[in-house]
């Protein structure tokens, strides 16, 4: 096997996760620069367990375009994003986590790591787990 062929796994991450999550998002959320979520009509057919993914991605974006310090984010903000009770999301974040789809950080937060930003695009697209 040629170097050359090695060589073409080697991507750019900050441009890969940027176009993955602007795809993802696009449809479902768009971002002001306060960090408020604007939920396209699309958003509202998802289920809570996508609309928690698509919160968590947009923390992720977020901190890219550099309107939150960081990408983590908790229930609480995650329901208040969303517009959809605490109670809810907590046991679907919980979900998730077992599921292997987000990570936790210290201090209760979540985030999604790189290597689970297609199987995102695709669950959030209509594809299932």
């Amino acid at each position: 096997m040629s170097t050359r062929s090695l060589s073409d796994l080697v991507l750019d991450e900050a441009k890969l996760v940027e176009e993955l999550l602007a795809a993802t998002l696009r449809p479902l959320v768009r971002i002001s620069r306060s960090g408020e979520l604007i939920l396209e009509p699309a958003f509202r057919s998802l289920s809570l367990a996508q609309k928690v993914l698509t919160v968590i991605a947009a923390a992720k974006a977020m901190k890219l375009l550099e309107i939150r310090d960081s990408e983590e984010i908790g229930p609480t903000e995650i329901a208040l994003l969303a517009g959809i009770p605490v109670g809810s999301v907590k046991p679907s974040v919980r979900a998730l986590l077992n599921n292997g789809d987000v990570e936790a950080t210290p201090g209760g937060r979540y985030t999604i790591p790189l290597r689970n930003l297609n199987l995102l695009s695709s669950m959030l697209q209509g594809g299932q787990r």
